[in-house]
């Protein structure tokens, strides 16, 4: 016996060594091994890949994002259904189950949840030999361990669910909701849980509309697997059976594919692949892109209303330089990407030109401006009655008013022309044109140019790419951001922010672009051009930049011209879509007091990476103060306007006001 046991000992402990020691030896054998940073872009990134796709359809390009929807956006009983289908061990492991690999000989069946992860993520599911396959196991096992590191468990789970294939070419359960109950994964009961899970790993096999009976057998079996890892109790497990060959075997299920959409991402391929090309780099035939669209801003873009008569392009970034979004008519109508290839004037939003290269000049903008007509030489037509005789710069600015612009930019003289030009934007010979349409340019561009004024004056340069990968789990390029020269300074940019202020608050041009929740500061400048042929607006919130712009497709009248208005107005939409979950989720949060201005008490309600700020009357400075005593922040948002100035304007915004 003790002659057994030391045998016993002698094969399992070189077999574990082995075994637990595999990724190590494997990552050093990559050649080009992907380090955590790019790791973690693997995991909060949407990607672009065709690795999916059998023979001729290798130019069949799908959407992949790990992150596109969050954990609370998930049914709990989504979490146990695919821990006891896939993987029992799931919350004991380090990425890879031993005893699974040594039983299943590094053959298909015995992968960790997080090993499929990376098969999704960063491998493929197909190979053309079985030593090949040997291969990717090991890559797998790699890889897992280096996941396991840099997420929990619950995130690998998450991933899980947005990134898993449910047929039809759908990838992530709230699609398969969508398809299957016309619901969101969030509203799921366990036998719909179990029945989604159970068609895994090959949907068209095990779907409920063409083989119930399999269905349901693999439904059943994910109940019992459930029932014994005690996620459910017995009596639940029973309903969830009865419920399943009620609906399964009865022929109820019925698909829905109206109710399971995608965003758009055509004009992220086409613009990934575009500065790829600029690049010069090469682009393997199964690659795997990683971009920087965000499936909340992009939802978002795709809401934009289509205006009957003009094309839309539109831009958003964050803070990054990174494109979040972009939006545009619907892809099948576009036969090419006007938000980065068109060339339109941007109206007076050029004005906020002007008045950079003013500062960078040095010229002064104060005291009171004519806004009579120019006896000589260029005089702009004025027909806003609030364009008064004599007007400040900035009252200028708040309503669009032309000859008090023109007489400043008589003043700036050329540089203005060799700014827009620094920028990307095209510009006159005659600089006295910049600031009345003259200047010209696209969606992206002006987002950009938002960008660089909200971030301190450095100058912006937009991507949508961060990197791309092999098959075989390799990175061939990678994004690396370049030295960012400064613009303006940081006073000048901080002016600039003083002035985007204005046409956003009160009566401004741009006051639509708060949206109508009204539930954050909001910069921006709006635009038209050629007897209002285009329309558009340029600003920035708290976390990100953008633009959206809408040109007439024909020269044909219109009953209905566009004004800066409506341009203004879908940012907004944007606005509400972006913030107010985002507000909602704010109860809680660290609250501080401001500084008078206009009567009002601000303060702040600050959050993990934004703010929302309030002007709360002087009168009801004690109510407020209360609230915060007893934490009622809610109350604060109930009852109490907000302002439309962010807090790191405040200081400038007095000044102004008191001047």
């Amino acid at each position: 016996m003790r002659r057994f046991v030391l045998v016993l000992l002698a094969l399992f402990v070189p077999t574990f060594y082995c075994f637990s020691t595999m990724p190590s030896l494997v990552g050093s054998l990559l050649a080009h091994p992907i380090n955590q940073a790019v790791l973690t872009d693997v995991l909060t990134h949407c990607q672009l890949t065709n690795v999916f796709e059998a023979g001729n359809a290798a130019d069949t390009t799908r959407l992949l994002c790990p992150s596109a929807y969050q954990e609370s956006d998930f049914s709990d009983n989504l979490y146990k259904a695919v821990v006891a289908s896939e993987d029992h061990s799931f919350f004991v492991h380090d990425g890879y189950n031993i005893w699974s690999m040594v039983r299943g000989a590094g053959q298909s069946g015995a992968s960790t949840i997080t090993q499929q992860v990376v098969r999704m993520l960063l491998l493929t599911n197909r190979e053309p030999t079985s030593q090949a396959t040997k291969g990717r196991k090991l890559r797998e096992w790699y890889y897992a361990r280096e996941i396991e590191k840099i997420a929990g468990k619950r995130q690998i789970a998450t991933i899980y669910l947005n990134i898993a294939y449910v047929g039809g070419g759908r990838f992530g359960f709230e699609q398969g909701a969508r398809l299957f109950f016309s619901k969101s994964a969030k509203n799921l009961d366990f036998m719909e849980a179990a029945m989604l899970v159970a068609m895994l790993p090959s949907p068209a096999n095990r779907n409920p509309v063409d083989y119930p009976q399999d269905s349901f057998k693999a439904t059943v079996k994910v109940i019992n697997q459930a029932v014994g890892m005690n996620f459910i109790s017995r009596a639940e497990a029973t309903r969830s059976i009865e419920e399943a060959k009620k609906r399964i075997l009865g022929g109820t299920i019925l698909l829905n594919p109206d109710s399971s959409e995608q965003v758009e991402y055509r004009r992220f391929r086409d613009r990934a692949l575009d500065e790829l090309a600029a690049e010069h780099v090469h682009v393997p035939a199964r690659y795997r892109i990683l971009l920087t669209l965000s499936p909340e801003m992009q939802a978002a873009a795709d809401e934009i209303a289509i205006r009957p008569g003009y094309q839309l392009a539109g831009a958003f970034l964050n803070k990054n330089a990174e494109i979040l979004a972009m939006a545009g008519q619907p892809y099948v109508d576009a036969s090419w990407n006007s938000v980065w290839l068109s060339n339109r004037s941007i109206g007076s939003v050029g004005k906020t030109l002007v008045i950079g290269a003013g500062l960078k000049k040095g010229v002064s903008f104060q005291g009171a401006f004519s806004n009579e007509p120019i006896p000589a030489g260029y005089s702009p037509d004025e027909t806003d009655p609030r364009c008064f005789p004599r007007m400040s710069l900035s009252t200028a600015f708040k309503y669009s008013c032309n000859r008090a612009f023109v007489r400043f930019a008589s003043a700036v003289g050329p540089s203005v022309r060799a700014l827009a030009t620094k920028l990307g934007f095209h510009a006159p010979d005659n600089y006295l044109l910049a600031s009345t349409g003259g200047i010209s340019g696209n969606a992206l561009s002006l987002a950009a140019l938002m960008g660089t004024i909200s971030d301190g004056g450095k100058q912006v340069q937009a991507h949508a790419t961060l990197a791309v990968l092999t098959p075989k789990g390799e990175v061939t390029w990678q994004y690396r951001p370049g030295k960012r020269p400064a613009i303006f300074s940081n006073a000048q940019a901080a002016t600039l922010r003083t002035f985007l202020a204005l046409p956003t608050t009160g009566d401004g041009t741009g006051a639509a672009a708060r949206g109508q929740l009204r539930s954050a500061a909001v910069y921006g400048k709006t635009g038209t051009s050629n007897d209002n042929e285009d329309a558009l607006f340029a600003g920035f919130t708290n976390n990100w930049t953008g633009s959206v712009i809408y040109t007439r497709d024909s020269r044909t009248r219109l009953r209905n011209r566009l004004s800066g208005f409506q341009a203004a107005e879908s940012f907004g939409s944007v606005v509400d879509a972006y913030w107010a979950d985002r507000n909602r989720a704010a109860v809680g949060a660290t609250v501080s007091r401001g500084p008078f201005a206009e009567g009002r008490l601000w303060y702040q309600i600050k959050l993990d990476d934004f703010f929302v700020v309030y002007g709360i009357p002087a009168g009801a400075a004690l109510a407020v103060d209360m609230c915060l005593l007893f934490g009622a922040t809610r109350s604060i948002r109930r009852f109490w306007p907000r302002n439309e100035v962010g807090p790191d304007e405040l200081t400038a915004t007095v000044t102004a006001d008191a001047a």
